[in-house]
């Protein structure tokens, strides 16, 4: 082998080992680098943890439930800048959140594991309707026709509401019978919705009472009296 032959074939194996080495840094270059961990904390109106919420992928799986803390955990794969689409599924009882959570990868390597947080609402609170019918004692407070409290000496009654979010609850101070005609306003009402939270509202209402009509006068009669 002559000199040349011999210094062609040590360019031309110099330029495998280069070309295979591009490719092999090339190459590690485009794996993804390790999964992180990422928590998800899930929480109600109060902020108190929801036990039970189910993170979903888009394809329906289930990544992690939520444990008594409110708290999930899980792996979080791609490169610097991925970004998936998390749905949070509430327990029964609770009213999901309509968008779902943006998981995106910010690091390659995190010391800290990023949080995320979402909310399940409720679907049922309480609103408590307090009373207060000044000059109107003893009167019934009627729901769909049906008498749910009375009203006591001062005018003063409470009603407990459990109901659905949004519902519409109304309320008619009734007056009827002889003894409160002359009441006014006549059976007056009162609607209320049930909010997004436990919450209280005042049905207020000022009666006033006619005067009682006059007492016919006696007449008296013309003439002798009788001895």
């Amino acid at each position: 082998m002559t000199a040349r032959s011999y210094s062609q074939k040590f360019v031309h194996s110099a330029r495998v080992r280069v070309t295979f080495l591009g490719a092999f840094v090339a190459a590690c270059a485009s794996e993804p680098p390790p999964p992180i961990e990422v928590h998800v904390v899930v929480v109600d109106e109060e902020k108190e943890p929801i036990k039970g919420a189910e993170l979903v992928t888009p394809n329906g799986g289930i990544l992690a439930t939520t444990d008594a803390r409110g708290r999930a955990v899980f792996l979080h794969a791609g490169r610097v800048g991925a970004a998936s689409s998390i749905q949070v599924r509430c327990p029964v009882g609770f009213r999901s959140p309509s968008e779902p959570l943006v998981i995106r990868r910010m690091q390659a390597v995190v010391s800290v594991p990023p949080e995320y947080a979402a909310k399940c609402n409720h679907l049922r609170h309480k609103l408590v309707i307090a009373i207060r019918a000044e000059g109107g004692s003893d009167l019934p407070v009627l729901h769909l026709g049906r008498e749910v409290a009375r009203t006591d000496a001062s005018g003063s009654a409470h009603v407990l509401v459990d109901g659905n979010v949004r519902d519409r609850v109304e309320l008619v101070l009734s007056t009827a019978g002889p003894e409160n005609s002359r009441l006014h306003p006549q059976n007056p009402s009162g609607v209320f919705d049930v909010a997004e939270h436990d919450d209280i509202a005042v049905f207020d209402v000022k009666f006033t009472r006619d005067a009682p009509p006059p007492l016919p006068r006696r007449i008296r009669r013309l003439g002798p009296r009788p001895m």
